[in-house]
């Protein structure tokens, strides 16, 4: 992830082991062509924003999802270690005179052990914003420590090995399942999606970057 000036970039690979046997019976489609419980797969995200409204704190600003543009606000809380960021729906897209919840995260950076490892620790939670409004539809968790670039690719490299993914899937799917056009599979393409997000300290100014692994 980059942050320059008004601006922030967020690039990720997600990898996930492959299916439980148990759960190859039940009727969820395979995505990609490798076997269900043989082979792991990856899905990647991407986050582009630029504030519109800086204010006691708050930064205010669209998310671009497709055609849409989604407002947005983040918030600096608690001792200066966590940051509350919103994602709304435009009210006019579904005959509401407010702007509606679509997902709620909680970031906080934290620093532990004797050398000061600093984690990042994200909660996020997603919300109904078109049918039963306001209901809990997903949650998540992740727990990432900040690392070197050579210690991050070193870990996606034996990850990859470890879930057992076919080059042909990696970096190909974004979050909805759905196949990147004029992507070929392969680890070159999971770094150019990566480095992408620090292009944006080289096209503004020189930017803070920041490099994060999951962790189980």
């Amino acid at each position: 992830m980059t942050s320059s000036r008004n601006a922030y970039r967020q690039r990720n690979v997600f990898l996930y082991p492959a299916q439980e046997a148990s759960m190859c019976n039940v009727d969820i489609p395979v995505v990609g062509d490798g076997e269900c419980g043989t082979n792991g797969n990856t899905k990647v995200f991407q986050a582009d924003q630029a504030a519109t409204t800086c204010a006691d704190g708050d930064i205010e600003g669209l998310y671009i999802q497709g055609p849409f543009s989604l407002p947005t606000k983040t918030q600096l809380v608690g001792k200066d270690n966590a940051l509350l960021y919103q994602v709304f729906i435009p009210g006019a897209m579904v005959g509401k005179d407010e702007d509606v919840l679509l997902q709620s995260q909680l970031t906080t950076i934290t620093a532990s052990g004797p050398d000061g490892q600093i984690y990042r620790t994200r909660t996020a939670q997603g919300f109904d914003a078109f049918v039963l409004v306001g209901e809990s539809t997903s949650t998540s968790y992740y727990r990432e420590r900040k690392v070197s670039k050579e210690e991050f690719y070193a870990a996606l490299e034996t990850t990859i090995a470890d879930y057992n993914i076919r080059e042909e899937d990696l970096c190909v799917w974004d979050s909805q399942n759905n196949a990147i056009a004029g992507v070929v599979g392969s680890l070159e393409a999971c770094k150019e999606h990566l480095e992408e997000s620090f292009t944006l300290g080289d096209d503004l100014d020189k930017g803070t970057k920041n490099i994060f692994v999951g962790e189980t």
